[in-house]
């Protein structure tokens, strides 16, 4: 099958190849273009929408995969069943500084948006999330902090009593107060059973301090597979969890005794949905395994499931080739 580059960009841009000019990408709708297996591809990037740079790059494909090492660090590659090679280019932002001056206490503070945000407290400058909304100042027990939404999950900033020395910072999905001296930070998984990690910090004039980190729930419960993909992802990702028992909660009896997530053992990291089409047309997801920083590789493994007391069984699963 001839090679494929399917070519994303964070914003609606025009994607040009060894000088031509071959349509539109964006960030959920990739561009995809056949390109020869071996041999340097000049991709040029120019963006339709304000606040993004242009952006021209070479890759450099043998057997139709891009040579990890030629890569620069604003271009990632993964390399998909079917020989499609996703790249996703990262172009640097353009975009003026946005300033926002705001009085907590009397205490006059400033949020800096741009490609560094930072909130600045009299003269010290901390690092701010680029998301973060204003924030609400709260007093502890020997020292502050800041806290507020971060798009959809919450900050905290801990400061000295005086707000002049930085002593903390902690970012999660959910943040929730047990006093004016513990928090409790839920980190989501995002994966089909809704795992979590609940972590518990103290909060004292040093700054933060893990107390304690325990599996949690996003839901309160686990989410059960409301398909057979989901059953075959819900396996593998409570397997790379090494959750044995959830993992084969997963699988038919039979299935379970041929132990087949054995053969997963060190394959990928991260399981995935097929983007480009399955081998073969079967049912099958993705097992990211990352080869470098900028450079990763999908293998497909086959499932099949059927519904046994109103859930879903995988009856197979084993990689591809």
């Amino acid at each position: 099958m001839q090679p494929t580059l399917a070519i994303i960009v964070p914003a609606p841009g025009m994607i040009f190849i060894n000088g031509r000019f071959l349509g539109e990408a964006s960030s959920d709708a990739p561009l995809l273009a056949p390109v020869h297996a071996f041999g340097a591809v000049y991709l040029e990037y120019r963006p339709l929408e304000p606040g993004w740079q242009a952006l021209a790059r070479k890759l450099v494909l043998s057997a139709g995969k891009p040579l990890a090492d030629v890569l620069a660090e604003d271009v990632f590659a993964v390399c998909w069943p079917g020989n499609v090679t996703e790249v996703e280019l990262a172009p640097p932002r353009d975009r003026a500084e946005t300033e926002e001056t705001l009085s907590l206490e009397g205490i006059s503070l400033r949020i800096v948006r741009g490609e560094r945000s930072r909130i600045e407290v009299g003269g010290l400058r901390c690092p701010f999330p680029e998301n973060g909304q204003t924030p609400e100042l709260r007093r502890l027990s020997g020292c502050a902090a800041l806290t507020g939404a971060a798009g959809d999950g919450r900050y905290v900033l801990t400061l000295s009593p005086d707000l002049s020395r930085q002593t903390g910072f902690l970012q999660a999905d959910r943040l929730e107060w047990e006093s004016d001296a513990l928090i409790r930070a839920t980190t989501l998984r995002r994966d089909v059973a809704g795992h979590a990690v609940l972590e518990r910090w103290q909060i004292d004039p040093a700054g933060l301090r893990l107390l304690s980190a325990e599996p949690t729930w996003e839901y309160g419960a686990p989410r059960a597979p409301a398909s057979p993909e989901e059953a075959a992802r819900a396996a593998i990702e409570a397997a790379l969890l090494e959750n044995d028992d959830e993992a084969e909660s997963y699988l038919s009896p039979s299935l379970a005794a041929r132990h087949p997530l054995d053969a997963l053992a060190g394959l990928g990291t991260l399981c995935l949905p097929m983007k480009y089409g399955a081998p073969g047309n079967r049912p099958c997801v993705g097992l990211l395994h990352v080869e470098t920083s900028g450079c990763a590789s999908v293998l497909p493994v086959r499932y099949q499931a059927e519904k046994t007391g109103g859930q879903w069984r995988l009856t197979e699963l084993s990689p591809e080739g």
